[in-house]
């Protein structure tokens, strides 16, 4: 579950008959007439419903992006958030409106793992995605304020479950380094670098014979 201002975002799935089941993303507003505590009831309120060809097992990721327009930036914002589902398509909505904005399908497979959204040292704001299906794709995606476009991807061949832990070191001169650490089903955890346009990995340790790695 993702929290904006007064929206509450919350993703569910059933077992409809269908082989991917059937998601629902809702946004959840808060009452402004009641109080959270209230012996009535009546405090949330569903500002808007997606329903999605595919189980979500993931938590919507929210994000804001600014639009920018002849190479500057204008006051004009964009507050969005990404859903992942079990048919394998990342999903951008309209955080506010819950229009459908954008969607990908070439990821690597089903997504369980709630996308992790980060900015670049050049400023872009993007997310990373990872798929649950064996070939264990990492992909990342930009994220613009009427669409997202994939920028590289990795397979580990293993599958990710969990949602990679995003890392900013400052250095000296103020210079930055971004990177990532997941673990996976076969019990290693890797760090990749998300600056270098290719996501090469920096380094990969195993914690033995407990695994998998379901948790962040």
């Amino acid at each position: 579950m993702t929290v904006f201002v007064a929206f509450f975002f919350v993703c569910t799935y059933s077992d409809d008959g269908r082989s991917s089941g059937c998601g629902k993303v809702y946004a959840l507003e808060l009452c402004k007439k009641r109080k959270l505590g209230d012996d009535q009831g009546g405090a949330i309120s569903i500002a808007w419903e997606r329903e999605i060809d595919g189980k979500l097992k993931g938590s919507p990721a929210l994000f804001c992006i600014t639009e920018e327009r002849g190479g500057t930036q204008t006051d004009e914002a964009r507050f969005g958030i990404l859903v992942g589902g079990y048919d394998g398509k990342l999903r951008y909505f309209d955080a506010i409106s819950g229009e459908n904005i954008a969607c990908l399908d070439d990821l690597g497979g089903a997504i369980h793992a709630t996308p992790a959204i980060f900015e670049r040292t050049d400023g872009a704001k993007c997310a990373l995605v990872a798929s649950s299906t064996w070939t264990g794709r990492l992909s990342c995606i930009h994220l613009q304020h009427g669409t997202m476009t994939k920028l590289w991807h990795i397979d580990v061949w293993t599958p990710i479950y969990a949602s990679p832990l995003i890392y900013v070191k400052e250095h000296e001169k103020q210079r930055k380094t971004c990177v990532a650490m997941f673990g996976a089903v076969d019990g290693a955890v890797r760090c990749v670098d998300l600056d270098d346009g290719t996501g090469s990995e920096v380094w990969k340790t195993s914690i033995g014979s407990s695994k998998p790695i379901f948790s962040g």
